[in-house]
């Protein structure tokens, strides 16, 4: 969780779904399928059962990235996400090389899951996802620091094993 593989910093769609980011580096497809659950268990759990009901909508962010990495991601998305998941943002792959192989990757959707490819985070205000809704990862100005998050989910010796299990 401190190596920011993903975050919640609390942005809501226009329809009162949270928002889960997986900012552009490279940690996600290099966990462990245990680590991964652990982590998008701790992330959905964080919300009410409302919002969890509701659905998630995931912004992935691969623009430093290669569209293998792209659909690795969303395939470990689509195998461990422990909750309904309204949407998914990509943000493709941007390298000259890239570009080419995108179209592609974005004709097949062997996901089995709702996903929108955007080329740049603006294209993520469509009107679903408000921008001050956004943190500035993607564009955003929502005030965010993961670190300090982190340090306010210090876990004590009263939280379970799985929430331990969570903050190495």
């Amino acid at each position: 969780m401190r190596h920011k593989t993903c975050f919640a910093a609390g942005g809501l769609t226009k329809d009162q779904h949270p928002i889960l980011v997986l900012p552009d580096n490279f940690r996600f497809t290099s966990l462990t399928d245990e680590e991964l659950d652990c982590l998008l268990s701790y992330y959905c759990r964080i919300h009410t059962p409302g919002e969890q009901k509701r659905g998630f909508v995931v912004i992935v962010d691969r623009r430093n990235d290669t569209w293998l990495q792209a659909r690795a991601t969303l395939m470990k998305l689509r195998e461990h996400f422990p909750s309904r998941i309204e949407m998914i943002y990509c943000i493709e792959p941007n390298g000259i090389i890239q570009k080419t192989f995108g179209a592609g990757f974005k004709q097949v959707n062997g996901y089995n899951l709702p996903v929108k490819f955007v080329q740049k985070p603006e294209e993520l205000c469509d009107g679903f996802i408000p921008h001050d809704q956004l943190p500035p990862t993607v564009g955003g100005p929502l005030l965010y620091d993961h670190r300090i998050w982190c340090e306010h989910r210090v876990v004590s010796p009263n939280d379970t094993s799985d929430q331990k299990r969570v903050v190495p």
